[in-house]
């Protein structure tokens, strides 16, 4: 499978406006080999989501298990824009009609991947963000990307519209740390590789911040 790299200078870490002292972030190492950051309720937001994809037999279900916002944006994203019914409590959940897809691995988010582009949801990425810019987004597309989630039910603060762009850590550390390559589908492939972990978890808690090992965490799902 051939790859192409991207341009380091368009990872879109952020730099001072959510990056405070006493910030937690969890780390783990993923695959292997691949290092993973994200703050504790974010892994349990994401946790919920892939247990009620995975465990879900009915729709009923589906609803309870999931977080209520973003039960109301699938239900938005795989029925009502497509014209569809919503299905009934007792139908039979099917994580196939799922927008954006599961088959295609678009859903649900992934932790590795939010590092590098903040939580804007995947089938937003797709559309806005180019291969050869990294995970940047085009100015000129904020706007849309702003109605469309305003559409969604999202309540767009300063502090969630900065982390919908932009990943948790820090922009250089990401700059020095982070790898990204292009596959033949044209999708960015980003990670951090485990080797650096001790060099960056040293930097970080120099900033500040406090860094928990979730290597035990099972909920802390890539």
């Amino acid at each position: 499978m051939r790859r192409e790299r991207v341009r380091r200078d368009t990872f879109h870490g952020n730099n001072t406006n959510i990056c405070k002292a006493g910030m937690k972030l969890v780390y783990k190492i993923i695959i292997s080999d691949e290092l993973v950051f994200a703050k504790p309720e974010r892994i349990k937001y994401i946790a919920r989501i892939i247990d009620a994809v995975d465990h879900s037999s009915t729709w009923a279900e589906f609803r309870h298990r999931m977080p209520r916002d973003e039960y109301s944006t699938v239900m938005l994203l795989s029925f009502d824009d497509q014209d569809k019914p919503r299905p009934k409590g007792s139908d039979r959940f099917d994580d196939d009609v799922i927008v954006p897809s599961t088959s295609e691995g678009y859903y649900p988010p992934h932790l590795e991947d939010e590092m590098f582009h903040g939580i804007l949801p995947g089938d937003l990425i797709q559309s806005y963000c180019r291969c050869s810019n990294g995970y940047a987004v085009d100015a000129k597309d904020l706007n849309e990307i702003r109605t469309e989630m305003k559409r969604r039910g999202y309540k767009l603060t300063p502090i969630l519209e900065e982390e919908m762009l932009r990943g948790i850590l820090p922009s250089d550390i990401l700059k020095k740390y982070g790898n990204c390559e292009s596959n033949h589908y044209g999708d960015v492939c980003c990670w951090i590789d485990q080797k650096y972990l001790d060099e960056i978890t040293e930097e970080l808690e120099r900033r500040g911040y406090e860094l928990v090992d979730g290597s035990g965490d099972k909920s802390f799902v890539w």
